[in-house]
């Protein structure tokens, strides 16, 4: 089982690719509740069957550790480390920041629109969220962009 990440991606500097082939090796810790993946990732599927060295990847860790339940995530490891590999790529990690000015003071936002599904406030002119937990000088902004979209990923070679 792989992960297909059909992407144009630029590797050591200079090397342009349409697709990048991921392999992983997995640790079940003894108490069952983690698994860290190892990565190896191939310009390709034939890099990949031609014996050739894995590559890195910027954005693509050589390792993670993620939780895992069996009663939530499935009985089978392997497919759950890949479905959770998949997310990690296709996620943005979002941060809580504070909005400030040039000069770096902290800036209160005024007459924000409640967003009722998210407990969030955005800006009533161009939607952009502004407050957290009813902070008004806080926002959420993408700390780690994706490096992938969802749809780009893909969960081959399952036999």
């Amino acid at each position: 089982m792989a992960l297909l990440i059909e992407k144009n991606t630029t590797i050591l500097g200079s090397v342009d690719l349409t697709e990048l082939y991921v392999r992983f090796s997995i640790n079940y810790n003894i108490n069952g509740n983690h698994v860290e993946t190892f990565t190896e990732v191939f310009p390709s599927r034939l890099s990949y069957d031609a014996g050739s060295n894995g590559v890195h990847v910027d954005g693509i860790p050589f390792n993670k550790v993620f939780a895992y339940d069996r009663a939530v995530d499935g009985s089978d490891l392997l497919t759950a480390v890949h479905n959770k590999f998949k997310d990690f790529l296709s996620t943005d990690v979002m941060e809580t920041v504070y909005v400030t000015d040039t000069s770096g003071n902290i800036v209160y936002i005024q007459e924000p629109i409640l967003d009722g599904s998210l407990n969030q406030m955005t800006d009533p002119s161009t939607g952009e969220l502004l407050w957290v937990n009813g902070d008004p000088s806080t926002m959420e902004i993408i700390s780690v962009p994706k490096f992938a979209m969802d749809t780009s990923i893909s969960i081959i070679d399952i036999d």
